[in-house]
Parts: structure tokens; C-alpha cells; sequence
């Protein structure tokens, strides 16, 4: 057997394999029938069902509350109700009925269609042939050779059937039994052109961004004075990243995010009483030779780099103690470093590791006695329970909405030492999540920072937001971060950071609230904002609009969101308020 990116040749022939990617808004029983009456044409029509990974929860009742919103302000416009939002709205009020009403289940289709014959040209000629009559049908498909390979499997000539492959469409049992795709596009707010971020001022018309597509960075930067927004779109935009299949990461100062994650199902992660994740714990397989390839390396580094940390650094002698009782924890849980099948063994952890640096009577024993004085509050004193312990579950990896407190590290609650540690745990734990996401392919992330101007000021932060303005896009993510400061982009002109700077100089999109006239100025000396725009921002005060700048130009653009969406976000009120 080989495959080309024309076509597949095997015992039976040569075979050439079409993905579906884009169904007809409306079809009808026996739609298909058709295709089994070419003349001269031989193919066959795969389709697979599995039941879908959809609930009808809050975030899914927001959306629709979102596009009635969007629909009743609409109607009595030049303009009018878009109708792709009409039929959106129509799509999520049954599939309500559907779930919450009738229990129905729904399901992910995929399809793919094969031609067949003796030869090569046979095959291509019957092949463009059913192209033809798909594109009759309103079918689109997908010849790439990724796709050739997706839709391959996909036509069981393999004998599997493989656990995802192309694009999928979500069914009810009714629209299943005729392969009825009830929905154009997705259940996404994305409408096939991108992820909202606002409501046009001029029309009323919805805004989306293609934050996908492209090389260039996707960082979002929002400025602003306090009162005027810039929180509630923040929060909304996260929501939206995450409908749209972001994995959203927020570094919070002030706990605003918390009842947010809540509603979503996401998880807090309290850096003041909550445990980072074991360095010492090799990382499970995901399906990347590189990446599963490299799993124990990366660990011994996790464990060098967190011991160095708590160390306050080591000298040669306890790098050499450290790497000793590592070497010993590998050994009496039989882990070998040439042989991968060993390294999924359960050992004892981090604490087992200071158990061995403890009872060191080898020639590292002078470097175990220093470096077990420097680390022995972390394992047997006051600040003990910094890690996870072997059997303790973490879902970090598996949820899609995780948000750090790191308000105790920032706001000077805790020692000086044990912040530092617990920021950069922070830091390397989310650094660590992106980048396996990026390994595994199979979603985009995002990293939202809150309070850039307190946040900013703090040097391991700054460190980490001009490592993510830099590099985020080649690992499949964004920074997020809003300031009511300014001056904090600039670094040393304006006394600001470096971390804010590189975010500046890295951010294709800027979402600009009403500001006082000193920051008006900082914007238009440091940043090169425009008269034009900051004439604009001008009459702002009190609107909650906002100018935002892409790579395309400037509109003005205000976020519409439901009244449950609105009193969740906000950030001022008493307990209860927001229920």
C-alpha cells in the first residue's frame, strides 16, 4: 500500500478518498441516493457517528442571550436582524428543546466519500466526477493530503475507525436518520468568520476576528481609565475565546476571575494554599514522538530548575547531591532513562527525592548536608505542602478554564522568597501547559493578565508577558493583559517594564476605553496613536465603547452582553450581588 496526495493504492485498487468540511443548509431523505447512480462511477459513502461532547449549561444559554441581545437591538434598523444570527438563534432555541426538553441525544458526524479504480486515471477521472456531482449537492470537500489521509480512515478500508477525523456536524437522532445538518457553521459565536469581540457603534453590526489564521502575533492589549470597561470585555472576550475552543489561562491579582471560573466549570488555582503540580512527575504520552520522546529529560530539568529555586541556587557540589538522590529515586522505582516503557512506573515524588537527599552517604554527602539545609522548610518545615503529593489528582491539563490567584505573591501577603517561588511555579506550570497544548495540536490557548499596572512592576511577571509577547504565536498562543496605566508599556522611558514594552511592540490588537488626557498623551508620544483616534477616545467617557485597533485600521465597537453576564463580571458589589 502507499498513499500520495492524489491518491491511495492498495490490494483492491486504486482509491481516492474526499473529506466533507462544508454541508447545505437544507437537505431531505434519500439526498444521497443519487450517487450510487453515476454512470461509469464507483465509490462509497463513509459516514461515522459519536455521541457529542455538548451541554446545554450556562455558557451555551449566554450565547443565545448574547444573539437575542444582539437581534432585539436590530430590529427597526436600516440594516436589520443579520440573517445568520437568526438562524443561529433559531439552531440554539432547539437544540434547548431538544436537550433540556426532550433528553434528545445529539451526536458528532463525519463523512467522507471514496472513488474508486483499476488505475490511476480510472480513479481521478471517477473522482472529479464526484466532485462534480457533490458540488450539485452543496457538499465541499477537502483533497489535501492530511485530509486524503483523515478521510482514508474515515472510509473503514483500513479496518479502524479512527477516534476524530475532519470536521465534524452535530446532530440530533431525528437529523441523524436523513444526515440532516441542521446548523451552518458551528455552535460557536464564531459564525465562521471569527471570534466576537463587540457590537459596531455605527450599525450595530457584530465583529468578529480570525485569531487563527495567519502568522502574525494575536496579542490583545486594553488600556483605559478604571470604571470604563475594560474588565467586563475582558472577562466577556475570555468567554468568548473559550466558546470559540481556546484554553483560557488567567494570572489574576485581585480575584476578580474566581466566581467567573466557577460558572464555567473551570478550575482556581489558590498559589496561597493550593499545591503545584510535582516537578518530579513525568508527563504522561500525547501522541508526539519529540515531545513523549523527551519526558524524563524534561523532568530532571523541572526537578534542577525547582530545587535551584528553592535553594536560592545551588553550587556544584549540591547539584551534584540533587542529581544523586534523583538518580536514586529513578533506581528503586525502576525507571531507566534508556527504556521509555519504564518511565509511566509510580514513584514516591518529590518528597521521596528529599527522603534520599536525606539519608545521602555517598561521596555527594557533603553537598546533600548544604543543599538538605537550604530546601528542609520546604519538606519538613512551615512551608511543607508546596507540591502535590503521588495519588493526588490534578485536572489542570484536562480543563479549559483555569485561573492562578496570585494575589497574595503580588499583593505582599507572603516573604519575599516564598512569592518569588510560588510566581514562578505559576509561570512555569502555565509555560509548561502551553506548550504541550502546542505538542499535542489540538487546541490554541490564551493568557490572560489582569491589572498589567500592578502586575507589571514585578519583575519574574514582566519577565513572563515579554516571553509570551514574543513567543506565544509560534506555540499556538495569545496574551491578553489591561492596564490603567500606560506609562507601564514604555520600559525605561516612562518607567515602566520590559515585559510591557515587548507587549506593545507585539500586539497586532489594542482596545482603547476612555482615558484622562495624561494618558491620552502617552498613548500619542510613546505609542503613535493618531489625532484621529484619540480624538475619538475623547468622547468615550462613559459610553463603555471602545476603539479598537487591528491590523486593518480602527472601528468603534461596544460589547453586548446579557444583564446574568453583566452582573457576573462586574467587579464591584457586595457578596451575593451577582447570583
Amino acid at each position: 500500500m502507499y498513499i500520495t496526495d492524489r491518491v491511495v493504492k492498495s490490494g483492491k485498487g486504486i482509491q481516492k478518498s474526499l473529506t466533507v468540511r462544508s454541508y447545505p443548509e437544507q437537505i431531505f431523505p434519500g439526498w444521497l441516493q443519487g450517487l450510487s447512480r453515476l454512470p461509469g462511477v464507483y465509490n462509497r459513502i463513509s459516514l461515522h457517528f459519536r455521541p457529542a461532547k455538548f451541554q446545554w449549561n450556562w455558557q451555551m444559554r449566554a450565547k443565545m442571550r448574547r444573539l437575542e441581545a444582539s437581534i432585539a437591538a436590530a430590529q427597526g434598523t436600516v440594516e436589520g436582524v443579520k440573517p445568520y444570527e437568526a438562524r443561529a438563534l433559531q439552531g440554539l432555541k432547539y437544540l434547548q428543546q431538544q436537550t433540556d426538553w426532550n433528553e434528545a441525544e445529539l451526536y458528532d458526524m463525519n463523512m467522507a466519500v471514496t472513488a474508486w479504480g483499476a488505475g490511476e486515471d480510472e480513479a481521478l477521472d471517477s473522482s472529479r466526477a464526484l466532485e462534480k456531482y457533490l458540488s450539485r449537492l452543496k457538499l465541499k470537500t477537502d483533497e489535501r493530503i492530511l485530509a486524503q489521509l483523515d478521510a482514508f480512515a474515515l472510509s473503514g478500508l483500513l479496518g479502524i475507525v479512527p477516534a476524530y477525523s475532519g470536521k465534524s456536524r452535530l446532530l440530533d437522532g431525528e437529523a441523524a436518520g436523513c444526515f440532516y445538518p441542521f446548523l451552518e457553521g458551528s455552535l460557536s459565536e464564531e459564525c465562521e468568520t471569527g471570534v466576537y469581540v463587540g457590537n459596531r457603534v455605527s450599525n450595530n453590526s457584530l465583529t468578529f476576528l480570525d485569531l487563527i489564521s495567519g502568522s502574525g502575533a494575536k496579542n490583545f492589549l486594553v488600556i483605559g481609565k478604571t470604571g470604563e470597561g475594560k474588565s467586563t470585555w475582558q472577562k466577556g472576550f475570555s468567554v468568548s475565546l473559550q466558546g470559540a475552543g481556546m484554553k483560557i489561562f488567567v494570572i489574576d491579582v485581585d480575584r476578580e476571575y474566581i466566581p467567573l471560573a466557577r460558572k464555567l466549570g473551570g478550575i482556581i488555582v489558590d498559589t496561597q494554599n493550593s499545591k503545584f503540580p510535582d516537578p518530579s512527575r513525568i508527563s504522561a504520552e500525547i501522541g508526539d514522538r519529540d515531545e513523549d520522546g523527551a519526558r524524563l529529560k524534561n523532568t530532571e530539568s523541572n526537578v534542577f530548575w525547582a530545587i535551584d529555586l528553592l535553594a536560592k541556587g545551588m553550587d556544584h557540589l549540591e547539584k551534584n547531591a540533587c542529581d544523586t538522590a534523583l538518580s536514586a529515586l529513578w533506581l528503586e522505582t525502576g525507571i531507566i532513562r534508556e527504556n521509555q516503557n519504564t518511565w509511566d512506573l509510580p514513584h514516591g515524588g518529590i518528597r521521596r527525592w528529599y527522603n534520599l537527599l536525606e539519608n545521602d552517604d555517598t561521596e555527594t554527602a557533603p553537598g546533600a548536608v548544604s543543599l538538605r539545609a537550604k530546601v528542609r522548610i520546604f519538606f519538613r518545615g512551615s512551608q511543607q505542602g508546596l507540591f502535590t503529593e503521588p495519588g493526588e489528582e490534578t485536572d489542570l491539563y484536562d480543563n479549559d478554564y483555569i485561573v492562578f490567584d496570585i494575589s497574595g505573591a503580588v499583593n505582599n501577603t507572603e516573604d519575599a522568597h516564598t512569592s518569588s517561588i510560588k510566581l514562578a511555579m505559576t509561570f512555569a506550570t502555565v509555560w509548561d501547559m502551553v506548550r504541550r497544548e502546542r505538542a499535542r495540536g489540538k487546541v490554541y490557548t490564551a493568557i490572560f493578565f489582569d491589572e498589567g499596572q500592578r502586575a507589571l512592576p514585578v519583575d519574574s511577571i514582566s519577565d513572563f508577558v515579554l516571553r509570551i509577547a514574543t513567543t506565544a504565536r509560534k506555540f499556538n498562543s495569545m496574551a491578553v493583559l489591561a492596564t490603567n496605566n500606560s506609562a507601564i508599556l514604555w520600559g525605561d522611558k516612562t518607567g515602566g517594564s520590559q515585559g510591557g514594552e515587548g507587549l506593545w511592540n507585539n500586539t497586532h490588537y489594542k482596545v482603547f476605553f476612555y482615558m484622562e488626557e495624561s494618558e491620552i498623551k502617552q498613548i500619542a508620544d510613546h505609542g503613535a496613536v493618531p489625532e484621529t483616534v484619540t480624538a475619538s477616545i475623547r468622547r468615550l467617557q462613559g459610553t463603555y465603547s471602545y476603539v479598537l485597533k487591528t491590523p486593518g485600521g480602527y472601528d468603534r465597537l461596544k460589547m453586548q452582553l446579557p444583564d446574568e453576564e453583566l452582573a457576573l463580571y462586574r467587579t464591584r458589589g457586595l457578596k451575593g450581588s451577582a447570583d
